[in-house]
């Protein structure tokens, strides 16, 4: 990446991709901000249990509004509370 940024934006990097490369591709924009100290943000429709869990942290949208925004093992005792 030219110039070494510090935060990558990504929209949907796994769109169209079987399960094993969007894992692979998951893993890799993990290592890479792990090894190179960058934020990498994506937008992720539908990630298997496996990517999913893998975030450090998630954010849901709502018609435009933030309803959760924590670590993934979060999310699922915070939609609980609403019968989700």
């Amino acid at each position: 990446m030219v110039g070494e940024p510090p935060l990558l934006l990504l929209d949907e990097p796994t769109s169209g991709l079987d399960s094993i490369t969007c894992l692979r591709i998951a893993e890799l924009l993990k290592r890479e901000a792990k090894e190179n100290a960058r934020a990498v943000i994506c937008t992720i429709h539908q990630p298997q249990a496996k990517i999913f869990f893998s975030f450090d942290r998630i954010i849901f949208l709502s018609e435009g509004h933030m309803i959760f925004n924590g670590p993934p093992k979060d999310a699922i005792e915070h939609f609980k509370q609403f019968g989700v």
